[in-house]
């Protein structure tokens, strides 16, 4: 009889942990969710702002030698210029921004693109590892008649590539730019980005914010994340930074 009724209370227990998990599944996988269509809105927007957004970049590690790589425009000698290969072809429209550790500008340009060659106007008699930047979206700080230069001969590997790679970051100054689609072309950019007809749309990265009035009573849909972001201030110790891109539907 103990048995029996051990085997009744067994089955019912079993039968309790398949009708929770048959509701659970109904309720994450159901397609017709009352949520699922918002949700799926919030996420392909917030998506689309990001790409609209994010910029590749490239940086590199090189460590200049005390007798750094001069050189000058045809052999010409111009002191304080080191030429440095990066060894890969630069992108066209890109800018370069160097930096030293303590986060000092270093003056730079690219000087052909083609060959993957840059010139750092280096004047420092130290070993030290610079941080080159290479994007579209920089703030450059390039110095006046950066001629293609020459190496002078024996000086020509008097640097190293210590070290490189590239990552995707959220540009303010595409930020900025999609905020003055939005004041200004508010309907043509909800139609871009296939915002529902009976829905609004704002969005925020850090003290940029293109934004709307809710109205009272309206479901409010938020998605934020914390991204990589390209800097543009100069005097920094790094280029990326982190800050918070957020999308609301309501």
């Amino acid at each position: 009889m103990h048995k029996r009724g051990m085997k009744h209370v067994e089955a019912v227990l079993s039968f309790v942990f398949f009708i929770g998990f048959a509701i659970s599944a109904i309720y994450f996988l159901n397609p017709y969710s009352l949520s699922k269509p918002y949700d799926n809105s919030i996420e392909r927007i917030y998506s689309q702002i990001a790409e609209n957004s994010t910029v590749k970049i490239e940086k590199y590690a090189v460590f200049i030698s005390e007798d750094a790589n001069m050189g000058g425009g045809e052999g010409a000698g111009t002191p304080n210029l080191v030429v440095v290969s990066l060894g890969r072809p630069i992108e066209s429209n890109s800018v370069i921004r160097a930096i030293d550790l303590s986060g000092s500008d270093v003056k730079a340009s690219i000087s052909d693109e083609s060959k993957g060659e840059i010139v750092l106007n280096y004047n420092r008699p130290k070993k030290e590892i610079l941080q080159v930047y290479i994007s579209e979206d920089l703030e450059p700080n390039e110095f006046q008649g950066s001629q293609r230069v020459f190496p002078q001969p024996g000086k020509e590997r008097n640097y190293q590539i210590a070290s490189y790679y590239y990552y995707n970051a959220v540009s303010s100054k595409r930020i900025g730019a999609l905020k003055k689609e939005y004041d200004s072309y508010y309907s043509s950019m909800k139609e871009y980005f296939a915002v529902p007809k009976d829905k609004e749309f704002s969005f925020a990265f850090g003290n940029i914010k293109a934004e709307k009035k809710v109205q009272e009573g309206r479901d409010i849909f938020a998605k934020r994340e914390r991204v990589e972001a390209l800097t543009l201030e100069s005097g920094i110790n790094d280029a990326i930074s982190f800050n918070e891109l957020g999308v609301k539907i309501w």
